[in-house]
């Protein structure tokens, strides 16, 4: 049972084994455990994407006000 505070999750076999063999390999990485791992991996990623939808928001903005421009300066 996870500890308060935290669920679970499945992982596949072979992918669980890779990140602990990383976690071996390279203790300079400063990742200790599995869950280390994946909870800085699952938050790197969110930013990643938050990132890109907010590039994308930000390119249709520009789009519309260039495409607002262009219609009221024929």
């Amino acid at each position: 049972m996870p500890q308060k505070g935290y669920k679970s999750v499945t992982l596949p076999e072979d992918l669980l084994n890779r990140v602990e063999l990383f976690i071996g390999r390279y203790p300079e990485s400063g990742m200790r455990s599995v869950t280390e791992f994946v909870v800085d991996a699952i938050r790197r990623r969110i930013e990643e994407l938050e990132e890109i939808e907010m590039r994308k928001r930000e390119l249709d903005s520009i789009s519309s006000i260039a495409e607002a421009k262009k219609k009221y300066s024929t």
